[in-house]
């Protein structure tokens, strides 16, 4: 009887997940998943862009922290993360058959296009939406709460389960932690 609730409750949540992602052109302008390894109780943006009038995404990133229940240790990740350019103009390279983000736009009625190989609305087709760890830092505990200072976004606070707030400058850090040996 509980594996027959558990692939039950397993069906509604895939069931539900499918109509969601069945809604979302009507729900945002631009979505993007990807699979983290360890589940995230934090997320913000970092305030630079990197924006180059060769390409047709921005480049932007994002402050993460990890929560892995004592499986392994916990981490700050900084992640980097190619969203496609707000000015590009997709009617106009759509008719001049340029442009690399056209494969998935200009649907009925000017909303996403419908991309039957994928069977999903929308995206963008600059290479996959990319969404990529540039930075681990050691983190003794979960991170709940992990904000960058407006006045110098180099420093990060991050708040976990215990009193202390912990104070880290990932210019000063390794792109990956150290082996532990």
């Amino acid at each position: 009887a509980r594996i027959a609730t558990e692939i039950a409750q397993a069906k509604v949540l895939n069931d539900e997940h499918k109509i969601w992602k069945k809604n979302t052109p009507l729900l945002y302008d631009v979505i993007m998943t990807h699979a983290l390894a360890w589940p995230t109780l934090t997320c913000s943006w970092l305030p630079d862009i990197v924006r180059s009038p060769d390409t047709n995404y921005e480049e932007h990133r994002l402050l993460l922290g990890t929560h892995t229940s004592g499986q392994e240790p916990n981490h700050i990740l900084i992640a980097s993360l190619r969203m496609p350019k707000t000015t590009v103009d997709d009617t106009q390279e759509s008719e001049e058959g340029g442009g690399e983000n056209n494969k998935n736009t200009n649907g009925p009625n000017g909303g996403p296009k419908f991309d039957a190989d994928r069977g999903e609305y929308g995206g963008y087709g600059c290479s996959a939406a990319r969404i990529t760890t540039t930075q681990k830092i050691i983190h003794k505990n979960e991170v709940h709460k992990a904000s960058y200072m407006p006045q110098n976004p180099c420093l990060i606070a991050t708040k976990g389960p215990h009193p202390e707030v912990l104070i880290f400058d990932y210019t000063k850090t390794p792109p990956e932690p150290p082996r532990q040996m």
